[in-house]
């Protein structure tokens, strides 16, 4: 196989972790948000691993995967803000709520960790 097709592959795949995390995405489904998180991080690796391949800049033009590239990394950071915050905001909920462990699994946030020290 050739390299740069090993390249595209692994961008292809980051693609996918994205839109994979697009369709998942719900605020309202703290599950839904680690789901999120982990498909991300899957794709972030991909990419990091696009990034370290030394053939990367002889198989290919710059260009011809970089607007891909680019599209990807902001679709990332876009997501990571919402899911980020939509997991402060449901630790909050859990904290202001939480207090009372049938409240909180009633809230459905029973799979948030407690922060140590915090009754």
């Amino acid at each position: 196989m050739r390299r740069g097709g090993a390249l595209e592959e692994r961008v292809a795949r980051a693609e996918a972790h994205v839109q994979a995390a697009l369709r998942l995405w719900r605020a309202d489904q703290p599950s839904r948000c680690d789901e999120c998180r982990l498909l991300l991080g899957a794709a972030i690796g991909e990419l990091q691993d696009v990034q370290r391949d030394p053939a990367r800049g002889a198989a290919f033009p710059p260009a011809s995967l970089g607007n891909r590239v680019r599209k990807i990394k902001a679709d990332i950071d876009l997501l990571t803000r919402l899911v980020d915050s939509a997991t402060a905001f449901c630790r909050g909920m859990a904290l202001t709520i939480g207090r009372d462990a049938d409240a909180l699994a009633a809230s459905g946030l029973d799979a948030l960790p407690r922060i140590e020290g915090v009754a």
